[in-house]
């Protein structure tokens, strides 16, 4: 596969194994960063672009000589004072280079969530599920849901687009607090409660090496969920405090106590102090998530990993870092 591919988010965690993968396949690669993005262990022949995606003037002459756009840029934020401006972020963005692509004519790979395929709590949740806004979702699961509602309509204009559903994608952060990372950070430094919630995971090389099977595949129109294993809370933070050698029992977060903090969150964030907890986050961490990956496996010759192989992974590289 020789393309010169554009990707958005080629610093984070899951882009940083994308840019890995195209990269192996000998694709010519573009990605745009931040003037403070980390791009250390990333191939030295990649081509930066200093930019922000809130500034399109700064990309777009870019990502109009690409063959490819992969978008994996987004804002995760749970913080409800920036409610909007989460959402109006990546759904502008989105919007944006979705339309630059089909004004091109250039096949596009977006980087959604599981998070956009609604809350159906303790039943199977396919790439046919709804998702309701009128729901009690996080702000961040709207933005995702309007996001690919811009992709489809721009699809629906003749766009070749693929939607990729990924859920907790396990990865090497650029830092340690950021994405899925913070988990090994603040299990190190003594968390030792999980919520009861069960949910998906799934190692962000498998993320990057099904965009690119799709890619070859030429699977546009369409969206695929990528989730390799559903688990409870509590035993992925046991795994990974097992990984750390940490000797430690981890316990149940009680939805009940959560029940009763978030507000109290809501009371402490007024005063101005830096409180994640809501309502909407409260009731998403205690629910039952069941993420079917039949529609992906079906149509790609892709075995994910166990998720504990990729905690190992992750392990090995954060006490590696934390030596260093």
């Amino acid at each position: 596969m020789n393309s010169r591919v554009f990707i958005t988010g080629g610093t984070g965690l899951l882009g940083r194994q994308i840019l890995h993968r195209f990269f192996e396949e000998g694709c010519s690669l573009t990605a745009l960063k931040r003037e403070t993005s980390n791009t250390d262990g990333l191939p030295n022949q990649i081509q930066w672009v200093q930019g922000d995606l809130n500034r399109p003037a700064t990309y777009l002459s870019n990502l109009q000589q690409a063959d490819l756009v992969i978008h994996s840029a987004a804002k995760v934020s749970f913080n409800p004072k920036r409610k909007n401006q989460t959402i109006q972020f990546n759904v502008q963005t989105t919007e944006t280079i979705a339309e630059a692509c089909l004004e091109a004519g250039i096949p596009l790979v977006h980087i959604s969530s599981v998070s956009a395929l609604g809350s159906l709590s303790d039943h199977s949740i396919d790439e046919t599920s709804s998702f309701s806004l009128n729901a009690t979702n996080t702000a961040y699961a709207k933005s995702k849901y309007l996001s690919e509602q811009k992709v489809w309509a721009c699809i629906n204009k003749g766009l070749r687009a693929v939607i990729l559903n990924p859920s907790i994608i396990i990865g090497i952060p650029a830092k340690w607090h950021e994405s899925s990372g913070s988990f090994w950070q603040q299990i190190d430094q003594g968390l030792s409660y999980a919520p009861t919630g069960v949910t998906g995971f799934v190692d962000a090389r498998d993320v990057a090496e099904v965009a690119l099977q799709l890619v070859r595949q030429q699977q546009y129109g369409q969206s695929f969920l990528v989730n390799a294993e559903n688990l409870g809370y509590q035993n992925f933070f046991q795994m990974i405090a097992d990984s750390l050698g940490k000797e430690k029992k981890v316990k149940v977060f009680p939805k009940w106590m959560s029940e009763l903090l978030w507000p109290l969150a809501t009371v402490v964030r007024k005063i101005g102090l830096k409180v994640s907890l809501t309502k909407a986050l409260h009731q998403t961490i205690h629910q039952k998530f069941y993420y079917d990956n039949s529609k992906v496996k079906n149509a790609l010759d892709v075995e994910f990993r166990p998720v504990e192989e990729s905690i190992k992974w992750v392990s090995e590289r954060y006490l590696q870092d934390l030596s260093a």
